[in-house]
């Protein structure tokens, strides 16, 4: 919008109610779905085809975006009824392939009509070019870097010279809370710490389990946090960000955040965290699941203040990669190169 064009959004809104500018396009609500170990919010919309026909003729859009494109059923049903050129970006990665697997006979066709094909990451890459080969650029997801480098004064409350160690993201299993908390109560008996919990969800039941046995003022747990002022402030507070997550991640928005942030990062060795983090050099990647492996990280740069120096130094250096200023030129250049058949 800031070069200048026109953008409109069509996607499931669950307040509908609400009033919105005409770039918003509702397109139902979404209902969530166990995928990968995770919770996806789908729009499954299947009586809206002539709501959708309508649209599309009326707006006679030269590009139409679609993040997974092969998701049901507003993708497909868009991919079905465009006249446009399509461009898709996929998103998703997993340790199993069965999705793609079972249902690529079906999906082909879609497939088939996209113009220009976009991965957030190399990890996506191949996932997704396993069973559907051609041409993907690979875009990475990207960051508001100007908004998140700019230096905010850390909250008070956390300001009382314990080392705080912040987890961020979504409370299910796979984001691996409970091996954190392992390390963490034991790092509690030598080092005087704190761990700040933000994220959307429910504890599962170990990790609750661990909060009640050790009992202790300094796990905060906030629920979610929609305000990106907000946010940007625990980030800045925390002295080391910890991602012990268990697998199929794509990309580490988290750790580009933190790293934005000017804070050191620590995170599990999977496939989506790697292309985020270069081992040793401006972040550490632990063995997934090891509860010895996040405590021995951790500790080193609790008792090296000149490593998680340098570390945060190297971060804010990697994560102009993933700048949205410059990424948003790629998408445009992909968006040129598909209306000129190339």
């Amino acid at each position: 919008m800031r070069r200048g064009h026109d953008v409109k959004y069509l996607g499931p809104v669950n307040s509908p109610s609400l009033n919105y500018s005409n770039q918003i396009i509702p397109m139902g609500n979404s209902i969530p779905i166990p995928v990968a170990g995770s919770v996806a919010r789908i729009s499954l919309n299947f009586w809206e085809t002539r709501k959708i026909k309508n649209i599309l003729e009326k707006e006679k859009f030269d590009i139409i975006h679609l993040h997974e494109p092969l998701m049901p059923s507003l993708p497909l049903k868009i991919l079905s009824h465009s006249n446009s050129i399509n461009i898709g970006t996929f998103h998703a990665y997993s340790d199993k392939d069965y999705v793609y697997k079972f249902t690529k006979w079906y999906l082909t066709k879609f497939m088939k009509r996209l113009d220009g094909k976009i991965t957030v990451s190399v990890s996506a890459k191949e996932y997704v070019q396993k069973h559907f080969s051609g041409e993907y650029t690979v875009i990475p997801n990207g960051v508001d870097l100007d908004f998140l480098s700019q230096k905010t004064e850390p909250l008070n409350q956390y300001m009382d010279n314990k080392f705080n160690i912040l987890f961020l993201g979504r409370l299910e299993k796979r984001k691996g809370l409970q091996y954190l908390l392992k390390a963490y109560i034991e790092l509690k008996k030598k080092y005087d710490i704190r761990l700040i919990i933000i994220g959307p969800g429910n504890l599962d039941k170990q990790s609750m389990k661990l909060i009640k046995s050790i009992n202790s003022a300094d796990i905060v747990c906030t629920g979610a946090i929609t305000d990106q002022y907000e946010k940007r402030m625990y980030y800045q507070t925390a002295d080391l960000f910890c991602a012990p997550n268990t697998g199929n991640e794509s990309f580490g928005i988290v750790l580009a955040e933190a790293m934005a942030c000017g804070i050191p990062v620590v995170a599990s060795n999977i496939n989506g965290f790697k292309n985020v983090i270069e081992h040793g050099k401006n972040g550490f990647l632990f063995e997934p699941n090891s509860v010895s492996s996040i405590y021995n990280y951790i500790e080193l740069l609790i008792t090296n203040n000149d490593l998680r120096k340098t570390i945060a130094e190297n971060g804010q250096l990697k994560v102009k990669e993933f700048n949205w200023n410059k990424l948003v030129d790629k998408i445009l250049d992909c968006y040129e190169k598909a209306k000129n058949g190339l």
